[in-house]
Formats: structure tokens, C-alpha cells, sequence
């Protein structure tokens, strides 16, 4: 069963946690099989761009000082560059995009289309950050802690096969 993420306490909307003591989650609803998608990329909408804004707004004003960064990269293909280009420009709104070259160790498996990298300080911002993009973004995602990375910092990395609903939603499996 899906439960909503919650973590001391904090709910984060359209994030459900895979396993109660695990740090897989699920962005999005349980199951795309009621949407029609299609592989050709599909632009976020305005309605869906809006909130994610609004949630990266919040999220900027919540950690001001600190000054987060979340670079995305696409692992496969230019549909993967697309949405990684598209969730780079909403960041990049409230400065809260970053370019650092992947360590080789980072290289992901490829179990999971959704891995998102950052300190083992940052696990509270690393919600919020999959928490503001998971309404254009929909799959499995797991948060992997580097006490090598700086506070603040994050890197995701997209893989897998991406479908498109109408709406823009990028929905990876």
C-alpha cells in the first residue's frame, strides 16, 4: 500500500513512501495505467508549471540562508534532456539550479528511474525538492545520502522510459 511520505512529523504532498523504513518513494499517483501517455515529449502546462513554481517558491523562502541547488541530469535520451532542460528553467526562477560534474561512483544503477543524490544533513530538503517537482515528474525515486556532498547541494538523476500524459506530466518507469 502507498502511504503518504511523512517524515518528523512533515507531510509531503505526491510523495508516497514505497516501504515504511526505506528511502524509496513513489512521486505521483500509485498508477498511470488510467492516463493515456505517449513517448513524444509533451511540455509541462501552464496549470502544472504554476504549482510547481509556487512549491519552488516555498521552498526557496524556507531555506533562504542555506541557498539550495538541484542539478538534474538526463542519463538516455533527449526526451530525458527535455525534462531535465524543462525542470532546470522552473529552478532556475528562484536560483535553485546547479551544473556539477557527476562523480564516477554517482553513475546510478538502473533499477530506478528517480535517484536523487545529497548530504546526509539534507534528507528534510531532498522531500521538498522531490516533493516541488512531482507534479510534472511520476515514478519511483530513491534518495542515496553522500557525506561528501555539501549541505545544500543535490544532484537527480533521470533514466528509464518516460511517457508523456497530455498535461505534460513526465511519467518514468
Amino acid at each position: 500500500m502507498w502511504e503518504p511520505a511523512n517524515v518528523d512529523g512533515m507531510a509531503y504532498p505526491d510523495l508516497h513512501r514505497v516501504m515504511e523504513s526505506s528511502n524509496i518513494l513513489r512521486l505521483g499517483p500509485e498508477s498511470a495505467q488510467d492516463r493515456e501517455l505517449v513517448q513524444k515529449y509533451t511540455a509541462p502546462s501552464k496549470a502544472i508549471t504554476e504549482i510547481v513554481l509556487q512549491r519552488l517558491s516555498e521552498l526557496r523562502a524556507t531555506y533562504k540562508q542555506l541557498g539550495p541547488a538541484l542539478e538534474v541530469v538526463p542519463t538516455d535520451s533527449d526526451e530525458h534532456q527535455r525534462v531535465a532542460d524543462s525542470i532546470t528553467n522552473l529552478l532556475g526562477t528562484y536560483n535553485l539550479s546547479s551544473s556539477v560534474k557527476p562523480k564516477a561512483h554517482e553513475i546510478p544503477p538502473a533499477e530506478l528511474p528517480l535517484i536523487l543524490y545529497c548530504s546526509t544533513k539534507d534528507m528534510d530538503l531532498a522531500y521538498k525538492f522531490l516533493s516541488a517537482i512531482a507534479p510534472y515528474i511520476h515514478g519511483a525515486a530513491v534518495i542515496m545520502t553522500d557525506p561528501e556532498y555539501s549541505p545544500g547541494r543535490m544532484r537527480l538523476f533521470i533514466q528509464g522510459t518516460v511517457y508523456f500524459s497530455d498535461n505534460g506530466v513526465a511519467v518514468f518507469e
